[in-house]
């Protein structure tokens, strides 16, 4: 059995220092994907565990189909009391078979409180550090049956704006759009590839409203919001260009209502 024991240490060693060279870029030309890496580490592991566990019965007297017909019958006890163990085991094959994230990925749910990047990904939690650098365990269970969304799969981020110019206004607005949709077809950070809207869509109850719709060629956060601002300030230039203003809003307090 020190032979058995011997080799499952060593076999263990090769699959760690493997695992290791792997994820590092040693052993590739281009580096692999930390997911199916260490997924499949894990799964060689457990592997080697129950190989040795057989292999060590026969030596130890111990008969292997008795311990089969054991546990056959105990394995419903096993079930019953560790199913949230196992679901959580299963929703982690579940995310690695599926491969809708992998570590690395930005992902968010609408369904629950949970946004952040993707650290490690075990056999009974995945670990997500926030965007103020908390880090999140959420169980592999309830990720793998909940809507999540993979910012970093996007191709583009979405500026869209809603904005308001006074009534009095009314003469330059459409002069006012033209130009604004110029602008954002001549924008260097704006994909030119999708459309980029500016039209007047409603009336507001202190100002004529402005849809803005347009996507940037980045998807980087900090690079998004620099062209986002550009946009804004240019599109403050082109109102009061043409002698317009944005409107203000107005507050109605209980007493004006009143009187």
């Amino acid at each position: 059995i020190g032979l058995i024991l011997l080799l499952a240490w060593v076999f263990m060693r090769f699959i760690w220092r493997f695992e290791a060279q792997l994820l590092l870029g040693h052993l590739t030309k281009k580096r692999p994907d930390e997911t199916t890496v260490q997924a499949t580490g894990k799964l060689l592991r457990v592997v080697a565990i129950i190989i040795v566990i057989l292999s060590s019965l026969p030596v130890l007297g111990i008969p292997v189909s008795g311990i089969v017909a054991l546990s056959g019958g105990s394995a419903l006890v096993v079930g019953i009391g560790a199913q949230h163990i196992l679901a959580n085991y299963f929703g982690g094959l579940v995310i690695y078979a599926d491969r809708h994230f992998k570590v690395g990925d930005w992902i968010s749910s609408p369904d629950k409180d949970i946004e952040g990047r993707v650290e490690y990904i075990g056999w009974r939690a995945t670990q997500i550090r926030k965007f103020d650098q908390k880090v999140c365990y959420v169980p592999n269970a309830a990720l793998s049956s909940i809507i999540v969304i993979n910012s970093s799969r996007m191709k583009n981020r979405c500026i869209q704006e809603m904005i308001g110019i006074r009534h009095a206004d009314a003469g330059v607005l459409d002069t006012v759009t033209q130009e604004i949709r110029n602008m954002l077809q001549s924008h260097p950070g704006i994909d030119q590839r999708r459309m980029s809207l500016a039209h007047f869509t409603a009336f507001g109850s202190a100002s004529l409203k402005i849809n803005i719709h347009a996507f940037t060629k980045t998807t980087d956060r900090k690079t998004y919001y620099d062209v986002q601002q550009d946009i804004f300030l240019k599109i403050i230039q082109i109102v009061h260009q043409y002698g317009a203003a944005l409107a203000a809003p107005i507050y109605m307090y209980p007493e004006e209502v009143t009187n």
